[in-house]
């Protein structure tokens, strides 16, 4: 296995961070199959963002090798995430390939990952804001 596979394969367990994988994670959400899952939080304020985060981090562990997982801290990655104002925090947002399929309010308790997508997944999803796309511009963060 090549240096670079190795890498990539490395990195496919843990998550991902928009503004050093930029790359990385372009080449990723551009593969047939791929699902991208990301959490909209707020750890330096949001209690119940701290509370996810350690079950978020350790969901990426099982991760499939089509699956990118992010976490978009609100501070951190503003200007990333623009002018988008979560109506609730933590807020999962689920692509499969580039269709948004979940886009949802964590639940107020941590539980498992897939107790809490499953759960996210009843709610009405809301409008797609736009990560995908983004991340799809390697160059995106220059």
């Amino acid at each position: 296995m090549s240096l670079a596979s190795q890498q990539e394969a490395t990195s496919s367990k843990r998550v991902l961070d928009p503004w050093s994988d930029a790359a990385l994670i372009a080449k990723q959400l551009s593969q047939p199959n791929s699902q991208f899952i990301a959490i909209l939080g707020a750890e330096s304020w949001c209690s119940k963002c701290r509370d996810w985060r350690p079950v978020f981090d350790a969901a990426v562990q099982n991760a499939a090798p089509n699956q990118t997982w992010l976490w978009f801290d609100l501070e951190d990655h503003a200007e990333f995430i623009g002018s988008h104002i979560p109506e609730d925090l933590p807020m999962l947002l689920i692509y499969q390939q580039d269709r948004l399929v979940v886009h949802a309010p964590f639940p107020a308790v941590a539980s498992t990952f897939p107790e809490a997508v499953e759960e996210a997944r009843q709610k009405a999803s809301k409008p797609d804001i736009g990560l995908r796309e983004r991340l799809l511009k390697v160059d995106w963060a220059e």
